[in-house]
């Protein structure tokens, strides 16, 4: 993965990674690639989130809503088109 400030990174064993049609966009460990920066005149993007087991959903929702609030604060037009929790 190249990263955002450009450094290569290899891909370590067990990473978690999201990748589209060009290839992976972000791991865990490594977080975004360059070819995903938010930028002024950027019009949509995925936020995903990661909590350890044992933490209560409410928590994470809670986290999120907060989140959702800090955004508007510069985008007050967001619209927020889906919101799932997954359990591993």
């Amino acid at each position: 993965i190249t990263q955002m400030n450009g450094d290569t990174k290899e891909m370590r064993a067990g990473d978690m990674v999201m990748k589209d049609a060009h290839g992976i966009c972000c791991s865990i460990i490594y977080g975004q690639d360059n070819r995903s920066p938010i930028a002024p005149e950027t019009s949509r993007v995925l936020y995903v989130a990661y909590a350890p087991a044992g933490v209560p959903a409410e928590a994470v929702e809670e986290q999120l809503r907060q989140i959702e609030e800090n955004i508007r604060l510069f985008s007050p037009e967001t619209i927020v088109e889906q919101q799932h929790l997954l359990r591993a």
